[in-house]
């Protein structure tokens, strides 16, 4: 991919003290046409926007879980019930920013909350909690 003139890191500075510059003057600065287009540089700018977006679980209580489950439209509700599992998952429909959604997530008797892009499986969730609860010492039974 060529990103000339864009870095993915600084396309959106934080920066609340200063005036932002748009993906296309970061990716045509050198150009003296602002109305330029370079679809690599916005398709690597919109991919930068979502990963900011992506959030770690945190785990919630199951009243926020039933509350968010009743208030917003949800695809892709998984529940699954094995020896090894009981848990649940649901994405909500609405996205935050391109492919990322919130999505909430049940493991046994705890309830999770986590930001993502929309195209994740359940057992990728699962698998997404137990990694990165473990890793705060906290122990999921699944």
């Amino acid at each position: 991919m060529n990103t000339h003139n864009v870095n993915v890191n600084t396309a959106a500075p934080e920066s609340s003290e200063r005036w932002e510059k748009t993906m296309y003057q970061l990716a045509n600065n050198n150009s003296p046409d602002r109305f330029s287009w370079d679809a690599e540089a916005e398709q690597a700018y919109w991919l930068a926007q979502e990963q900011k977006h992506i959030v770690a679980p945190v785990e919630i209580s199951v009243g926020a879980f039933h509350e968010a489950a009743g208030r917003y439209l949800s695809i892709n509700w998984m529940y699954c019930v094995d020896a090894q599992t009981d848990s649940e998952s649901f994405i909500s429909a609405e996205m935050i920013c391109g492919n990322v959604t919130d999505i909430y997530v049940r493991v046994g008797a705890r309830y999770f909350q986590l930001c993502d892009r929309e195209s994740c499986t359940h057992e990728y969730l699962l698998q997404r909690i137990a990694k990165e609860v473990h890793a705060k010492n906290t122990v999921v039974q699944m």
